[in-house]
């Protein structure tokens, strides 16, 4: 059953790989590319501190589709086992102020913020759908 209510039967089984690569980096904000299928999306994440990093640490991440407490029972791509962070999902927004440690997705990017969230949103949690293996890359441009 997918998030929509009806049996997919299209599933594929073999792993599939989204690429998320921070650009920017400032104080206030944390911006990105996130890869998946044919498609590219701007991100926004929080930004690094000295004394917590709040961006996700760089690494390979399994994503399952869970129910969202935040955001009312929505179903959710939710990235597991990330060292030092709980419920880290892949949800919309715009604003820095819209996460506390998640990734937000855009169809396209200003200097500090991501719009059409929702609409990047739907698109990458229904890519996902058709996958059971599904992982996320997460790198950072400074290290590689």
């Amino acid at each position: 059953m997918n998030n929509k209510g009806y049996l997919h039967l299209g599933i594929r089984s073999e792993p599939y790989i989204i690429m998320l690569e921070r650009i920017v980096y400032t104080k206030a904000y944390t911006m990105g590319k996130m890869y998946v299928g044919h498609k590219v999306y701007d991100t926004l994440e929080p930004p690094e501190r000295e004394d917590k990093p709040r961006c996700i640490p760089p690494g390979v991440y399994t994503i399952l589709l869970e129910p969202s407490p935040r955001l009312n029972g929505e179903i959710v791509p939710e990235l597991k086992d990330v060292p030092d962070f709980t419920d880290i999902q892949i949800h919309p927004g715009n604003y820095p102020q819209d996460t506390a440690g998640c990734i937000l997705p855009g169809l396209y990017a200003t200097e500090c913020a991501v719009y059409k969230s929702r609409d990047a949103f739907e698109e990458i949690r229904d890519y996902i759908d058709n996958y059971s293996d599904i992982l996320i890359h997460i790198k950072d441009r400074r290290t590689v």
